[in-house]
């Protein structure tokens, strides 16, 4: 028996091809694994960072700074500005050079497809596949991706991976589209600044209200 689709004139329609790169073996360093953990530190912490500086400002203008308390407040957040960056890099270089994290050092390849996406690591033999409903977003950064497992576990992609740039257009067009795209904003820590800095503000309209109009 014919198919009914064929006789009338019609073929059935064909999915089309399913892309898929391979990369070279690659490896995460220590080194950029630190500056992977800092770039994340900073997009979490960054409006911390501001609001310490404000209230800093705010100590030094009013003049609180001239009174013994007011001025060792002013210097331990000075300090606390100052030594933050120094205290977040040892942290994240001291994460990134912890034996328990040898795993994620590893050589290694990627298949990358539109539906799914499998590492190697060829002296091990472990393979590991994460379908596109698995993958929670892939993050462009400059020199390299960030394939997000889930929000806090990630692989590592180097573009130099790619065996040509011609593969590198092909990931962008063709595969990174069928992903969630994760974009950093500002938008989360400015709204966490500005209710810190409304409630400091609020804090200390109470305490001058109390100092003047005591009970």
């Amino acid at each position: 028996m014919n198919n009914p689709n064929e006789s009338a004139g019609h073929t059935t329609p064909q999915e089309p091809p399913q892309v898929t790169i391979t990369t070279l073996p690659f490896e995460l360093t220590p080194k950029v694994y630190t500056q992977i953990l800092l770039r994340v530190t900073f997009w979490k912490y960054w409006w911390q960072l501001v609001l310490i500086a404000v209230v800093a400002l705010h100590f030094l203008v009013s003049g609180y700074a001239q009174d013994l308390l007011g001025f060792l407040f002013l210097v331990v957040f000075v300090s606390v500005l100052l030594l933050w960056p120094l205290f977040a890099y040892y942290r994240c270089r001291s994460l990134a050079h912890n034996p328990s994290n040898k795993p994620t050092m590893r050589t290694r390849f990627m298949t990358l497809a539109q539906d799914r996406i499998v590492t190697n690591e060829p002296d091990s033999g472990s393979v590991g596949a994460f379908t596109k409903d698995e993958i929670f977003a892939i993050e462009k950064c400059g020199n390299f991706y960030l394939v997000w497992v889930t929000q806090l576990l990630m692989l590592y992609l180097p573009k130099n991976a790619f065996m040509s740039q011609e593969d590198i257009e092909t990931f962008e067009s063709e595969i990174l589209p069928c992903y969630k795209k994760l974009k950093r904003s500002f938008l989360p820590g400015f709204i966490r600044l500005v209710i810190a800095i409304v409630s400091f503000i609020v804090i200390v309209w109470m305490i001058i209200q109390f100092q003047l109009h005591p009970f």
